[in-house]
């Protein structure tokens, strides 16, 4: 790696001139935190000078699994940012593995972080601030917050999103919710709305639940004519060990639309089963692009999943070591005496004497 030496005498770095330059000087700050006591300082004038290009280059090190007196400074400096959820919620910027991981991290240092994004959503009356999240930003802010922020801490200050107007925001804020409310009356209350979207993000939110009012549910919906709904339902009823998905999966697998098909090969992936590799093969061939498209996915899905699947090792042969067999004693030929002790006693040619 190129080697940047810090400046001992400047007050802040130098011009930076590109974002490869600040990775580098950043990775160099973090060799050199404990080491050089103006280190500090300087990472705070990069990060007041030039905070887009700062938070690019230090995000990649605070998401990351290492934990040292520098990454955790970082982190601070991260948390002191004027842009911070502008530009964390910002799809375009990084993915949302990447977002949800450094959230994850700030979320250490700092633990009111989560309600602080969220009061940042549209409010109950959908009036909006100046800083609130527009609606990809709002919706990537949802995603982080359904895998970081735990328990039902958070309802009373998303619970409304499920009933805003923007479809985007209120099917991500109903997989969030129905994470964490496990209530079929709430349930079967969004079932009933018109967004296939929010449907399907409801039925997802149950995928693990095996109680008969959820069970009940995904029966009723692994036939509903949108394809998404049907699919998530499938994979709901797989989940709580249904017995009867692989044969709903292969029957919706040769439905006359396209759609429906493209969903049944993606619901063959997720369950992963061998069985399904022979139509996946055959809807390799679809006249469909996007059908084919899943299905070849889908049959690379389940091919690293075996490959994945440890090998059960045979057990080693055991040496058994042949008894030999005693040849018969001929009638009349005197035997060499016995002796077989136990519990003190003498045992010799079926006579018994004392041993004491």
């Amino acid at each position: 790696m190129q080697q940047v030496s810090v400046p001992e005498t400047a007050d802040r770095p130098k011009l930076v001139p590109d974002q490869q330059w600040v990775s580098i000087y950043i990775e160099q700050a973090i060799a050199d935190f404990n080491s050089n006591s103006r280190t500090p300082q300087l990472l705070r004038c990069l990060a007041k000078e030039y905070p887009d290009l700062f938070f690019t280059a230090a995000a990649k090190h605070v998401e990351s699994e290492v934990d040292s007196a520098a990454h955790r400074f970082l982190a601070v400096l991260l948390l002191r940012q004027e842009g911070l959820f502008e530009r964390l919620t910002n799809p375009a910027r990084c993915s949302c593995k990447s977002a949800v991981q450094l959230f994850r991290n700030l979320l250490t240092v700092d633990t009111t972080l989560d309600f602080k994004l969220a009061k940042l959503l549209p409010g109950r009356d959908g009036s909006v601030q100046d800083n609130t999240l527009k609606r990809r930003h709002a919706a990537r802010a949802i995603d982080i917050l359904d895998k970081t922020s735990p328990g039902q801490r958070l309802l009373p200050v998303v619970g409304h999103l499920t009933n805003c107007e923007d479809a985007h925001i209120s099917s991500k804020a109903a997989l969030m919710v129905g994470h964490r409310v496990s209530n079929p009356v709430w349930l079967a209350r969004q079932l009933v709305r018109e967004d296939p979207r929010l449907r399907a993000n409801v039925l997802e939110s149950t995928w693990g639940a095996k109680s008969g009012p959820a069970i009940r549910i995904l029966l009723d919906c692994a036939n509903d004519p949108n394809n998404r709904v049907a699919g998530n339902a499938l994979i709901g009823l797989y989940l709580a060990g249904c017995p009867d998905v692989a044969e709903r999966a292969l029957a919706m697998s040769i439905s006359p639309l396209p759609g429906r098909r493209s969903t049944a090969a993606w619901a063959m992936g997720k369950i992963g089963s061998q069985e399904f590799l022979g139509r996946l093969t055959e809807l390799m061939r679809d006249e469909n692009p996007k059908v084919r498209s899943t299905a070849l996915r889908s049959l690379a899905e389940i091919g690293r999943a075996e490959e994945a699947r440890p090998v059960e090792k045979k057990p080693e042969p055991v040496a058994v070591t042949p008894v030999p067999v005693a040849e018969p004693v001929a009638a009349g030929v005197p035997q060499t005496p016995f002796d077989l002790r136990l519990d003190g006693s003498s045992f010799k040619m079926g006579r018994r004497s004392s041993s004491r």
